[in-house]
């Protein structure tokens, strides 16, 4: 569970509500800015991953965001298509402490990926959601050798996928770099889109259950210290 969204609703919608007006207070200022020049626009890379750590809460409580696991989460999930994305910058705050990086890092985050599948085959096995919704994510989530072995197939991205890429660089730059251990600039030209269905992850379990079992062996340790440090 994501430690957040376990803390009691009025603390959730508070600190939903606050970051929300520090939000709306940074934006106003930036429209007012753009008035007196059009350099202001420069900022949107800037603005963009301030956005999105202010509203990871609301968006959640008002259902935006659906989580799977505390580190990848669905944005507006329907009946017929999952859109996965890995859990923001309020997330890696919230979950993994704001410390974790290199190999640690990037073993933990993978774990979670992992976990987040394993409860959409859980869903999909318990008729919660069909078996032929349509699920995709960026190649950023695995390698591209590890996603078809967990069911998934490579297709170009569709050009609103690689505009959203672009705009977010700034947030896949830090995290990036963190699963690195040193400053490593991601190659956005080199992005693809995974897909797959819920049938197809059903048929993967196995693979699934065996990968997420191994690399939970050592970072449930890591997981469990973020979040006692955080409680």
């Amino acid at each position: 569970m994501h430690p957040f969204y376990q803390k009691p609703k009025i603390v959730q919608w508070t600190i939903a509500l606050l970051l929300s007006a520090i939000l709306g207070v940074v934006f106003y200022a930036w429209f007012k800015a753009t008035v007196m020049g059009i350099w202001s626009i420069l900022l949107i890379p800037f603005l963009t991953p301030f956005m999105q750590f202010c509203c990871a809460p609301l968006f959640t409580l008002t259902g935006v965001y659906k989580y799977v696991s505390p580190m990848l989460l669905i944005y507006s999930p329907s009946a017929t298509k999952y859109d996965l994305h890995s859990g923001t910058s309020f997330d890696y705050l919230t979950v993994l402490g704001g410390k974790m990086q290199g190999r640690n890092y990037t073993q933990v985050l993978l774990s979670y990926y992992l976990e987040g599948l394993l409860e959409i085959i859980r869903e999909t096995e318990a008729g919660e959601t069909p078996e032929d919704i349509q699920i995709s994510g960026t190649s950023y989530f695995f390698s591209e050798n590890t996603a078809r072995r967990l069911g998934f197939e490579f297709l170009p991205p569709e050009s609103h996928l690689k505009f959203n890429l672009y705009l977010n660089y700034i947030d896949l730059l830090w995290m990036y770099s963190l699963s690195k251990g040193k400053l490593t600039f991601p190659n956005l030209k080199n992005a693809q889109m995974a897909k797959t269905t819920g049938k197809q992850l059903v048929a993967h379990k196995a693979v699934i259950e065996r990968l997420h079992a191994y690399l939970s062996k050592d970072s449930q340790s890591l997981k469990q210290g973020n979040h006692l440090a955080l409680s």
